[in-house]
């Protein structure tokens, strides 16, 4: 889905298609782009002032009788008042790339990713390329002792490259896009704040134990 609107900073608005990686990031680098400055959203804070929040994100988790507790003073404590998390995420070193090319004519896709969960990658690649999951493989070589970093940040390298096939058929140019990130763009993008906040009453019930 296209859209005019830049969700945060260094979202990917474009891919540069090069004969080297080196290239591509003089091209890129040429790229200019005007944009209509916005109010930005920074926090939690913000984001509830102007009910800023992503599509379909709402979620409840409901147990037990509330409205007896907050309503009708069924509790016998509520205790009242906000919290606020941000945790650092660590910074992801791991190299991510993506190999690409066709097969049967175009019909299927075939890659090699660096990832720990190949049918990530074979999912987004089948839902960019409008093919059946079954039209995609992704083939890794042994991996060990990986702990998320190779996950889904890599899905968007294989994402990436595999548009290519959509622009230029590989079947007619016999061509195998290939996408790796840089450290520069792997240090602003792969490591971010987990923001929590909390400003809601809690009840709960007095409990009697015996030893």
């Amino acid at each position: 889905m296209r859209s005019s609107l830049l969700q945060s900073w260094l979202l990917v608005i474009g891919i540069v298609v090069a004969d080297t990686h080196e290239n591509a990031i003089l091209t890129a680098g040429k790229v200019h782009v005007e944009y209509e400055e916005l109010h930005p959203v920074l926090s939690i804070e913000d984001a509830l002032k102007f009910k800023s929040f992503h599509p379909g994100s709402e979620k409840q988790f409901l147990k037990g009788d509330v409205d007896l507790c907050f309503l009708l003073g069924a509790c016998d404590r509520i205790i009242e008042g906000e919290v606020q998390v941000g945790g650092q995420e660590h910074f992801y070193l791991e190299t991510q790339s993506s190999l690409v090319w066709t097969m049967d004519s175009g019909n299927e896709v075939h890659m090699i990713s660096s990832t720990q969960a190949p049918q990530k990658h074979q999912k987004y690649v089948s839902h960019v390329l409008g093919l059946p999951m079954s039209k995609v493989v992704c083939k890794i070589k042994r991996i060990g002792g990986g702990f998320g970093g190779k996950e889904t940040r890599s899905a968007f390298i294989a994402a990436a490259a595999s548009v290519v096939l959509s622009v230029k058929p590989a079947c007619k140019t016999h061509l195998r896009p290939r996408c790796r990130h840089d450290d520069n763009w792997a240090a602003s993008q792969l490591s971010w704040k987990y923001k929590v906040y909390f400003n809601l009453p809690v009840g709960y019930f007095d409990i009697d134990f015996m030893l």
